[in-house]
């Protein structure tokens, strides 16, 4: 075989170096990296090399799959001969829903044990600080001396393995599972598979189309031929494991509503898992993430808890989150994002909008569920910025704005969507732009929390886990922006909002975030002493 490179340095690339340590890749490719070595291991830009043909790749960047065949297609190269996906490369295999079904009974009837397990779904060996979450996974699992089963996208992790990375049973789920609603999103559906839609119960379909409602699709009948899939593999699995709680990393994706459903309707005990809005912690929500937590939508719940941990600095642990620059390790530095910088006019205020993952969230943005709990004043990030832009330069303000660092930067503007004005950074740390800015602009972002933790005044455009706390600047409506805007400018962050935030940031580590045991000195947040199922005030 030709000499074998990796085709994405990220948390996937890493991954198959862990698990697959017997093949190492001479180097990796990446179109967004520019200095230094990644795992030891150099990396080149696609421009870099020449000979081609001399090269095996795996591409090891699922989300960007499809265009990344497209470039080695032009190359002349042949697929699985010159070329293939990671899950391809190492013989992983997705199974058809009912297979994998077949799977999980079986290994359930076999080892009893894992009946009333908790069910845990969570992309851990795809997301990213992949080390950290497994190892939290891990210790959660050992701490409470119960059973659990994780059911996984990743494509690189089958069935019932990687038993002696996370302590129990990992399966990855169907294909269709992972289903966004967009015709290109690399998935291969194969539609004459989609066959139990009329086994579901007309209460059960009216769900699902209900659920569809709310999500943006490209095909709305395959579409929900889909999710009604989906619904019957999961019901199905509830009903092999029987699971005592569910645990539901994440809470836009079809597939998470599907579980908190199925887990209500069977009167499970639920929640959600993020990362934690507090870089160093994840969430713990018994509703929801963002917009739709129970500190969202009942704002007042979590400003009249207690703070228990009196005795904990809140100015400690934001100078230490910003001495060490705590959850920055996925960025880097970018020729292109430096040349950008230099059209900053450094005689003028800057306004940092801060982009969000509206492609990954396949919220239909002209639902009530959009308006309800991601913003009731715009229906995305670049209508934000767009019209953000034009008050920016109506003032004299510069622009930057950075789009989510989804996979394949799929929410970034295209040329064609960029004035001359913004000026858009892709992969420069967050740390970098808070500090360059005078204010911060989200509809829905972690970085919120972040700007806040550096003293930067933050407008909201959306309905978030800030919201009504008195710690930012909200924005009820589109007449209030500006306004709102030019407020935070003049007097930034004021004495009030810095205390709120400080007194909120106390009852976040009482009560919703949990330690995420990652190797720093100073710990906060909830121990695993805690589960978090447990009743709080």
């Amino acid at each position: 075989m030709n000499r074998i490179v990796y085709w994405g340095a990220g948390s996937i690339g890493k991954v198959c170096l862990k698990l697959y340590p017997d093949i190492r890749p001479e180097f990796f490719i990446d179109s967004n990296w520019e200095t230094g070595l990644f795992n030891n291991i150099p990396v080149k830009k696609p421009d870099e090399i020449v000979q081609w043909d001399e090269l095996f790749v795996v591409i090891t960047l699922t989300t960007a799959a499809d265009d990344i065949e497209k470039i080695l297609n032009s190359k002349k190269l042949i697929k699985n001969r010159n070329y293939a996906r990671c899950q391809d490369f190492f013989g992983i295999k997705r199974e058809a829903v009912e297979e994998n079904i077949r799977l999980v009974k079986n290994f359930i009837e076999t080892n009893k044990k894992y009946e009333n397990s908790i069910l845990i779904s969570a992309p851990i060996f795809s997301g990213r600080d992949v080390d950290n979450i497994v190892r939290f996974f891990r210790h959660y699992g050992i701490r409470h001396q119960q059973n659990c089963v994780l059911f996984t996208n990743s494509p690189i992790i089958n069935d019932i393995c990687s038993n002696d990375i996370v302590g129990y049973p990992v399966f990855c789920i169907p294909e269709v599972c992972t289903w966004i609603g967009n015709l290109n999103s690399g998935i291969n559906l194969d539609r004459s598979s989609l066959i139990h839609t009329d086994k579901l119960s007309e209460e059960e379909k009216k769900w699902v189309l209900e659920l569809e409602d709310r999500k943006v699709s490209d095909d709305k009948g395959l579409s929900f031929a889909v999710t009604a899939e989906m619904y019957w593999y999961y019901k199905h699995i509830f009903s092999v494991i029987r699971p005592s709680k569910v645990i539901i990393w994440g809470g836009w994706k079809r597939r998470d509503y599907i579980l908190a459903e199925l887990a209500k309707k069977n009167n499970i005990l639920y929640g959600f898992m993020e990362h934690g809005w507090i870089p160093g912690t994840y969430q713990f929500d018994r509703r929801g993430i963002a917009g739709q937590s129970e500190y969202a939508v009942d704002p007042d719940k979590i400003l009249h808890l207690n703070n228990r941990s009196k005795t904990v600095n809140m100015r400690k642990i934001r100078n230490y989150i910003i001495t060490n620059k705590i959850d920055t390790s996925k960025f880097r530095e970018n020729r292109e994002d430096e040349r950008n910088l230099q059209h900053i006019d450094k005689r003028r205020k800057s306004v940092f909008l801060v982009g969000m993952d509206d492609y990954g969230m396949g919220i239909n943005p002209k639902s009530d569920y959009w308006k309800k709990y991601v913003s009731s004043i715009f229906s995305s990030t670049q209508e934000a910025v767009l019209y953000i832009d034009e008050i920016c330069r109506n003032n004299g303000w510069n622009l930057i704005f950075k789009p989510h660092p989804s996979p394949a930067y799929r929410n970034e503007l295209s040329k064609e969507q960029l004035t001359e004005s913004i000026i858009q950074i892709k992969h420069m740390e967050i740390d970098r732009l808070i500090r360059l800015c005078d204010v911060v602009v989200s509809i829905s972002s972690a970085v919120e929390y972040k700007s806040l933790i550096y003293g930067k005044p933050l407008v909201l455009l959306g309905h978030t886990t800030l919201s009504k706390k008195g710690c930012s600047y909200d924005v009820e409506s589109i007449d209030e922006v500006e306004h709102q805007l030019q407020s935070a400018l003049e007097k930034g962050m004021t004495k009030e909002q810095d205390a709120n935030f400080e007194q909120y940031m106390a009852r976040l580590l009482d009560n919703y975030l949990w330690d995420d045991l990652s190797d720093r000195e100073l710990r906060y947040g909830l121990s695993l002493e805690t589960d978090f199922f447990d009743e709080r005030e």
